[in-house]
């Protein structure tokens, strides 16, 4: 629109559209003030539309640097949580390892002091073992002695010079002297035979020395094997509450290290989440330290930016104002109103009119509508046993006792009983049987209180694996639980941190894609202007050669100040060409950025969709297992229930036969030490 300025003696100019026509006839001066008029006008209307568009651009930087400044903000402080909390997890880390080694370290001594309580239960059931077979043995043997007429006591042991069981008398006085104050009171007279004063002195055929022995008669044996089946029985008695004490310290450091135990696990599983906390909390704040140096980088190179293009904007609009006070003298030195005379020198020009500044109207002028969009970061199992078959003797006791039939009439039946299968005369032989058959009777029924202690202990530790098995599984069962719950808090935090990263990245997207808008259309007005500047510059420049050769001497400091002019317009080609040269380099910074943030939220998007597969399946896997748990726990009730029925009902059993058992006992306890006396009375 500007080719008709090439030709200044060719009348018609265009300047914006607009036809300019020049009267018939017009001189140089007056063409070359209309050319200039309308290159006011045109300069005029250029410099509110690029200042709209560096209004526009800079307005978008200050929002720029706004967002980056806030996220920059919002990053510090996530980072300081962040680090925060990864110094409480790591805290909570080397404390929990601390509470682990003491967990272990107990869970190990309780298993080991269980371990030494049941390898002393077993050396001590083998020491009293050894000592009843001691017993047993001893009382065997007296139980087939012979009494001599002159009370020396025949064994299958070897006798002494004296012909005296010294071997056998030293034991049972080994036994009676450790036993000597339980056997007091029932045995007294058996202590009092077997003690020191109550032994014969015995002259040794070569010296004068003496042997210390005993005068046996058949009620002092009789005694004697009573008061060492009593020691038998006491000795069965004191292992049974040895045993049950070790076996019960066992089952309790047993039971502290299954509670330990599930603690330690318990402990264990607390440390997993919080190692797995801590190292999602380090890849975060690995995260956010670079997104923060990201951020950091390109804000510097907004700042540089926006302080070169508003040195840049500033210098234009100088110029712009040295061109309006260059046209305004040249018009009015067309006009006349300065006069030189015979000199080319020019006239002091007044003061140049400083232009409104932008920054006046920038604010209501420019659109906002494109502005960039930043969002701050948010990421962050008995078969019943046969009875064995009881004795008639057996049974007629038990009979009598059940009636209440008086002893002494029954002893009295098995003594007629004897003296029809027998010569009327009772001899050793006679005694001896008797006494068997009721040693036996008395040795079967402690066998039975024997086994129903037994059974009661084993009933007692198989309820106590019952219960050790159920407060395991409860604890596995707690235990998942609450491990569900934290791996489906993580699943809905995963789940959180994904859907902000994808508004995040769209956002990005989006303030790069309104950023090149905005840049392009601002960069297509400031060319635009460009290319009408650079038309303005050729008018002016032919302007300068039609003014050297028509205008009047007095009106020569106009050549001047066109060549000036010229110049004007060329220092602020040349700095809006180095503004949108600085708009394309930031451009290309911007949309860097945009794709190295973008990459970056990818990464993390990538890592959380990875983690989020990880613990789903992690969930499923525990929902699989607390199930599986549930279901053993159910089981484990059920066979726990039937345990208990099954020992009840045994229990039940061996308490309905206790009592009669024990007036048994206690009747042939009675009774052995009388039958010798009362059969030799019977017989006298």
């Amino acid at each position: 629109m500007w080719a008709l300025l090439l030709g200044i003696a060719l009348l018609p100019f265009s300047v914006n559209g607009a036809l300019l026509r020049a009267p018939t006839g017009p001189s140089p001066s007056e063409k070359v003030k209309h050319l200039l008029l309308d290159i006011s006008e045109s300069v005029q209307k250029a410099s509110e539309d690029a200042d709209l568009t560096f209004a526009t651009l800079d307005t978008y930087n200050q929002q720029l640097e706004l967002s980056l400044q806030n996220e920059i903000g919002a990053l510090n402080q996530t980072l300081l949580k962040l680090s925060t909390v990864q110094g409480k997890y790591k805290t909570e880390i080397a404390t929990s390892e601390g509470e682990l080694k003491h967990l272990n370290s107990a869970v190990q001594g309780s298993t080991q002091i269980a371990s030494s309580y049941e390898k002393g239960t077993a050396n001590v059931g083998k020491k009293f073992d050894g000592l009843l077979v001691s017993v047993k043995a001893l009382i065997a043997l007296l139980q087939n002695a012979v009494i001599t007429p002159d009370g020396t006591l025949v064994t299958p042991e070897e006798p002494d010079a004296h012909g005296q069981p010294s071997k056998v008398f030293n034991a049972i006085r080994r036994l009676l002297s450790a036993h000597a104050k339980s056997l007091q009171d029932k045995y007294g007279d058996v202590l009092k035979s077997f003690s020191a004063t109550s032994f014969i002195q015995v002259q040794k055929p070569l010296g004068t020395e003496f042997d210390q022995t005993v005068r046996m008669t058949p009620k002092l044996l009789s005694r004697t094997v009573a008061g060492l089946q009593w020691i038998q029985n006491s000795l069965h008695d004191r292992k049974d509450q040895a045993l049950g004490q070790f076996e019960s310290r066992q089952q309790k450091y047993e039971s502290d290290a299954t509670a330990t135990s599930a603690n330690l696990d318990a402990q264990q599983g607390v440390q997993a989440e919080n190692e797995r906390k801590s190292e999602e909390l380090a890849f975060s704040v690995g995260f956010t330290k670079v997104v923060l140096d990201t951020d950091e980088q390109f804000l510097k190179v907004v700042m540089q930016t926006a302080k070169e293009k508003k040195k840049l904007v500033d210098e234009i609009g100088a110029l712009r104002s040295k061109e309006q006070t260059t046209i305004k003298n040249l018009v009015d030195i067309l006009n006349g109103k300065y006069k030189v005379a015979n000199a080319p020198t020019l006239a002091p020009l007044p003061v140049a009119v400083q232009p409104k500044s932008h920054q006046d109207w920038l604010w209501n002028k420019h659109d906002n509508s494109k502005a960039p969009s930043f969002m701050d970061i948010s990421f962050l199992q008995t078969s019943s046993r046969s009875r064995p078959k009881i004795s008639n003797l057996q049974t007629q006791i038990e009979s009598a006792l059940h009636n209440k039939e008086d002893t002494h009439a029954l002893l009295m039946k098995i003594k007629a009983q004897l003296d029809s299968s027998a010569a009327s005369q009772m001899d050793a032989d006679n005694v001896r049987d008797v006494m068997t058959s009721l040693q036996d009777v008395l040795k079967q029924t402690l066998n039975e209180q024997s086994r129903a202690e037994e059974a009661k202990r084993k009933c007692d530790s198989q309820m106590y694996r019952a219960r050790e098995e159920e407060q395991g599984l409860k604890a596995n069962v707690a235990l998942m639980s609450t491990a569900r719950d934290h791996t489906g808090a993580a699943i809905r935090a995963a789940k959180t941190n994904l859907q902000g990263i994808s508004k995040k990245i769209e956002a990005l997207k989006k303030s790069g894609t309104d950023f090149t808008q905005v840049n392009a259309q601002s960069l297509h007005t400031l060319e635009e202007q460009g290319r009408d500047r650079s038309t303005i510059m050729v008018a002016v420049n032919k302007a300068a050669d039609v003014a050297e050769r028509a205008l009047p001497s007095d009106q020569a400091p106009a050549i001047v100040l066109l060549k000036q002019l010229a110049k004007q317009f060329t220092e602020q080609e040349q700095k809006e060409r180095a503004y949108r040269e600085q708009q394309g380099a930031f451009k290309a910074a911007f949309l860097q950025y945009v794709t190295n943030y973008v990459q970056l939220l990818k990464d993390r998007e990538n890592h959380y969709e990875d983690a989020l597969a990880a613990l789903e399946l992690y969930a499923d896997e525990l929902s699989n297992d607390e199930v599986g748990q549930k279901d053993s726990l159910a089981s484990a009730d059920e066979l726990k229930q039937e345990n208990v029925d099954l020992c009840d009902s045994i229990l039940k059993f061996y308490d309905h036969h206790t009592k009669r058992r024990m007036e048994l006992v206690q009747t042939l306890k009675k009774i052995l030490p009388r039958v010798p006396e009362i059969l030799n009375m019977e017989n006298q």
